[in-house]
């Protein structure tokens, strides 16, 4: 999003460690997301598909709110569980004819392939529409 080149997962890592936003288990918890990128100098509007009083999934996220969200230049970082990420966030950057564009901190393979909509959506839990405040 800034075209600085010098933000990643180790980095933001220890940003949100500086802050004591490590979670249990490791990693950041999805409460914490927003206060993170905003440390980062980020803005991130949070949309959830989960309910967690009763531990379910609400709904799917739409198609057309993560094409909007991406035609109007920003990134989605996405929590997503089950098969075959488990439960981790990735990055959504972009879209094609065929499907999304991701980035995954946790595999290179993943991250190669072109994800379709209908592969996507029943595992997003959660979504942060990140972008640079104006």
């Amino acid at each position: 999003l800034t075209h600085s080149g010098d933000t990643d997962p180790y980095k933001i890592a220890q940003i949100a460690e500086s802050m004591g936003l490590i979670g249990y288990g490791g990693g950041i918890v999805s409460s914490d997301i927003k206060t993170v990128a905003e440390a980062m100098g980020l803005s991130a509007e949070e949309y959830r598909f989960f309910d967690e009083e009763q531990n379910v999934k609400t709904e799917n996220v739409e198609k057309q709110l993560l094409t909007d969200i991406l035609d109007s230049g920003h990134v989605l970082m996405v929590g997503v569980f089950g098969e075959p990420f488990g439960g981790h966030a990735i990055i959504i950057s972009d879209y094609t004819d065929e499907g999304f564009v991701i980035n995954d901190p946790a595999s290179r393979e993943r991250s190669e392939k072109i994800w379709s909509y209908d592969e996507l959506a029943p595992i997003i839990y959660y979504l942060w529409d990140l972008s640079v405040p104006k």
